[in-house]
């Protein structure tokens, strides 16, 4: 969606590595700092940030009129503007440093609706589209008609507050919006990326004392509500609980700061988990069952400062935030919906044959199956253990990358009840270098077979690490095919399919372990595969059959990391790749679905 003109590859290199586009094929700038070393005492003493602020922010509509916005940025220091020849925003000029950019005949009264530029000196503030997507609706305009994109350049010492693209549908409508958010992390592309998550921006504040938990949680329960009545992703809410556990949080900030890494953040959970306080009908089907514990995962959450303030629907009739006749999949439906449409933070799921992959592909976030026992499943319902179900692993959902590791960072880990979880340590992803990592594309196989835009997805994903430095190896090995047959022999045994014998259920188990032998065989010499998460977009409610997991089982069955990754669109609907790691190698994944993530969709 977005352009890339000669020696953007090398830009992107650049950027990762600090320095900011000053203009086709030129880099300028070096490392800049994080958001921990960029605060009230830089701003005090006027020490400037090391480099410059290279934000590219994606906008649905350009105005004919583009020629008098590109005469404004020139009278502006430090800023870049390229536009698209296309109807959309109505220019005006600038009134008191500010243009106006109204999309539409009236501009949305609302705190950050409609859209503005403001310029004041070094200063350059960037407000575009509605103060929240489920807003959007009147917009109109399909996702694959963006014509262009806005590059900015902006050179200040302050915390930045960026815009960042993120796509959303609602009520069968789709456009393209675009949210206001604090960007800590310099000089990176955001071109394309269908979905970017709000929590660094929102813990940024939280941590800072600039917000409160209990004001957080509060505008987080009535976007869920506005999505629940899109998507129908909730089956229950606990305000009084939510707003309580918020408060409480509010009150400890006051006494000695912020309570843990995730202090404030609300967080949604899927209605297989439990979660004291709200009701998990879980395998039961009992809508008013209610534990008196915590799983294991919601423990930790909770006392790394999280507020959970919905349990979410597992199946059912989900719709998708961008075309509510279409389905999301499961079974961490609820989790995928809310999140593709901003009303989740955070979402915790849990991914058996591709539970959480599977909806995260199809509604266009991230998802991620950590290793099998990286993470407690004490506290899901149906039960899951190494034995009983060693498929089965909980996992976040989330809108970036970063996302998953901050939850994953929280939750992973022995917990003295779980067996199956070992002590392996969970260093941060931060420091893995892709150069040298060997990577294979798989693609197809038999029956079984991608999209054409899906396989190019793959192949673009793929070209992106090895730009990093990474080296592109063979993939050789028949996966798809044993892992779809011992599956379904797992879900007839489970299922208590009758007319099985215990001869039957041993062949099953061998195989199973014969089919993880040659995976760890096969893959000994790769780091990272690059496949598909599914063959297409979300199909109709109903149209979701075993085949939409097929490119999901081979990971579950062995028990290896799985990321989806969202990586374009197909019909103006999302699509996905899958990255499956080596066992215990969660950092090395997350790296280079970073990497991946920064690049865009191409």
């Amino acid at each position: 969606m977005g352009r890339e003109h000669a020696g953007g590859v090398r830009e992107r290199e650049q950027l990762r590595a600090g320095g900011a586009v000053e203009g086709p094929g030129e880099v300028v700038g070096g490392p800049a700092r994080g958001a921990e070393e960029v605060g009230a005492a830089d701003v005090a003493d006027e020490q400037r940030v090391a480099g410059e602020h290279a934000v590219r922010l994606l906008l649905a509509r350009v105005d004919h009129d583009a020629d008098r916005l590109r005469r404004v940025a020139r009278r502006v220091p430090d800023l870049q503007l390229d536009l698209a020849e296309r109807e959309a925003f109505a220019v005006v000029e600038p009134v008191d440093g500010e243009l106006d950019l109204r999309g539409g005949a009236e501009r949305d009264p609302r705190p950050g609706g409609g859209g503005q530029l403001e310029v004041a000196g070094e200063e350059v503030g960037v407000d575009v589209g509605l103060d929240h997507p489920l807003d959007h609706h009147a917009l109109g305009g399909r996702v694959g008609e963006v014509p262009g994109d806005v590059a900015l350049r902006v050179d200040h010492h302050r915390t930045t507050r960026a815009p960042v693209s993120h796509q959303v549908g609602g009520l069968g409508e789709t456009s393209e919006v675009v949210l206001l958010e604090e960007q800590h992390e310099m000089n990176v592309h955001l071109v394309g990326r269908p979905v970017v998550g709000h929590d660094a921006a929102m813990l940024g504040r939280l941590r800072r004392g600039e917000d409160t938990a209990l004001a957080t949680v509060e505008r987080q329960l009535e976007l869920l509500r506005r999505a629940h009545a899109v998507t129908d992703a909730v089956v229950a809410f606990e305000d009084e609980r939510a707003l309580a556990d918020a408060a409480a949080l509010d009150r400890a900030f006051a006494r000695r700061g912020p309570v843990g890494p995730l202090h404030g953040l609300p967080v949604t959970v899927k209605d297989w988990i439990d979660v004291e306080g709200f009701p998990c009908a879980g395998e039961s089907g009992d809508p008013e069952r209610r534990p008196g514990v915590d799983a294991t995962v919601v423990r930790r959450l909770r006392a790394a400062g999280a507020v959970v303030v919905a349990k979410t629907r597992v199946w059912g009739r989900v719709a998708h935030p961008r075309d509510p006749a279409r389905t999301v999949g499961g079974s961490s439906s609820g989790e995928a919906a809310l999140v593709a449409a901003g009303a989740s933070v955070l979402g915790i799921g849990s991914d058996s044959g591709g539970s959480i992959r599977l909806p995260a592909a199809w509604a266009g976030v991230c998802g991620l199956r950590p290793t099998a026992g990286r993470v407690p499943t004490t506290g899901h319902f149906p039960r899951v253990g190494p034995r009983s179900d060693g498929r089965t692993q909980i996992g976040p959902l989330a809108g970036s990358v970063d996302g998953l590791e901050l939850a994953l960072s929280v939750m992973a880990g022995p917990d003295g009840r779980d067996a199956g979880v070992a002590p392996v340590p969970l260093p941060p992803s931060r420091g893995v270098s892709l150069r040298g990592l060997r990577v294979a594309a798989a693609f197809g196989e038999g029956e079984w077979q991608p999209s054409s835009r899906v396989a190019a997805a793959v192949e673009r994903a793929t070209g992106v690490l090895v730009a990093a430095g990474a080296q592109r190896v063979p993939w050789e090995f028949g996966w798809l095919a044993p892992a779809w047959d011992i599956t379904h022999r797992y879900w007839a045994r489970a299922g208590g399919r009758a007319g099985l014998t215990g001869a039957d259920v041993m062949r099953e188990l061998a195989d199973w372990d014969r089919f993880t032998c040659r995976y760890l065989e096969a893959t000994a010499d790769i780091d990272v595969v690059v496949a598909p998460a599914t063959a297409g977009p979300a199909p109709p409610h109903g149209d979701v059959g075993a085949d939409a997991f097929a490119f999901l089982m081979p990971a579950s069955l062995v028990g290896t990391p799985a990321l989806a990754l969202p990586a374009g669109d197909e019909d103006g609907l999302p699509i996905s790749v899958q990255l499956v790691g080596r066992p215990w190698a969660e950092p090395v994944l997350l790296a280079a679905g970073r990497a991946i993530e920064r690049a865009g969709p191409g």
